[in-house]
């Protein structure tokens, strides 16, 4: 991994940050609800009266562009709020299919040398997010997986950099299984009230990642084996 203040391509992680927050938890059935959590219906696999989850995106999103026959598109983004499950996910996604893995919010922590909320409480959000800006300059251009930071759609340059993939995926969680997933862990966006912090920032963004993402993945009432089963899926069709 290139220091900081260094300029090169980023290397892979094996596991990586959260935004604004630490490690992901190393019991990650727990942490997307357990290897009992029931599938997900056919219903949570659309948006509105949108298409099917596995194959063609959903109405709202933009239009996948990679090609169809087994092989995975160049870079697979995953995008979504804080505690969706894009770094667990991710990670075993990127192992399942044989390619690197990068966390954009662990990239900040080894580019600044410091904890996000301590980059936080010392440089503010603009601070944060000029980093988080050049992490995702940094990621490669070819046959990687990419948890994006939960607020990196808000930055123009790297929405474009990211909406230039093939495949964009979008992994959607309720705001009351989010508050679940993340109960008292101190987060530099979320206040005294979770859950009324989480409404306003998925408010901000909800419309943002809809347009963004080629794909769509609820995961709610998906544990993470399920997850990552269908994210491979989407990836692969």
């Amino acid at each position: 991994m290139t220091g900081p203040g260094s300029s090169g391509e980023a290397a892979p992680l094996v596991g990586g940050g959260s935004e604004g927050g630490g490690p992901p938890s190393r019991q990650a059935a727990s942490f997307l609800g357990g290897e009992t959590g029931r599938e997900a219906s056919s219903g949570d696999s659309q948006v509105g009266s949108g298409g099917p989850l596995v194959g063609g995106g959903f109405e709202g999103g933009r239009p996948p562009s990679g090609e169809a026959g087994g092989r995975p598109p160049s870079v697979l983004w995953l995008i979504g709020m804080m505690g969706a499950g894009k770094t667990t996910i991710g990670a075993k996604v990127a192992a399942e299919v044989g390619v690197p893995f990068f966390d954009t919010d662990q990239m900040v922590v080894d580019m600044s040398g410091m904890s996000i909320e301590r980059l936080w409480s010392e440089h503010g959000e603009p601070g944060f997010r000029s980093l988080e800006r050049r992490a995702v300059e940094r990621v490669p251009d070819s046959d990687c997986v990419v948890a994006a930071g939960g607020g990196t759609v808000l930055d123009p340059a790297s929405r474009d950099r990211i909406t230039r993939s093939e495949m964009v995926l979008w992994l959607k969680c309720s705001v009351t299984e989010l508050s679940r997933r993340l109960g008292s862990k101190a987060r530099p966006l979320l206040g005294d009230d979770v859950k009324v912090s989480l409404e306003q920032i998925l408010d901000e963004r909800a419309s943002v990642y809809e347009e963004m993402a080629t794909h769509m993945l609820n995961t709610d009432r998906l544990s993470v084996e399920r997850a990552v089963m269908r994210a491979v899926r989407i990836w692969t069709a």
